[in-house]
């Protein structure tokens, strides 16, 4: 089950939609599978954190403060964006350490980027 609260399940849409991203690209470029999507968890990240601080600040400009009659007691009231209790903005870095992690693992592997070479493939015959 997951328990969100206003926009927070933004989180799993941005981790869908920069996987997506990061794949296309990956595929396109021919990047190993584990940069590509650490290519992704970054590009969610970056998301998760600009649009969970942007509404942050909107909730915190459009809160209520009210005051209860009995009490006198200052209560403020604002929309809350969150993942599982973890405000939006947090998420960010448990997504940017997971492309850390999978670069990580990538290396670790020994799939290490390669530069191209210019040198033709043996099957390619060379015209004179």
């Amino acid at each position: 089950m997951i328990i969100w609260q206003g926009y927070g399940i933004l989180v799993i849409v941005f981790t869908g939609v920069g996987l997506l991203v990061g794949q296309t690209i990956g595929g396109a470029t021919g990047l190993p599978t584990g940069y590509w999507i650490a290519l992704g968890f970054f590009i969610a990240g970056v998301m998760t954190w600009i649009v969970g601080k942007r509404l942050g600040r909107a909730a915190q400009a459009s809160a209520r403060k009210l005051v209860d009659p009995k009490t006198g007691e200052h209560v403020e009231v604002r929309t809350k964006h969150t993942l599982i209790f973890v405000p939006m903005a947090f998420w960010s870095y448990p997504l940017l350490l997971g492309a850390l992690l999978s670069i990580y693992i990538e290396i670790w592997s020994g799939n290490t980027l390669k530069a191209p070479t210019s040198t033709p493939p043996a099957s390619v015959k060379k015209l004179d």
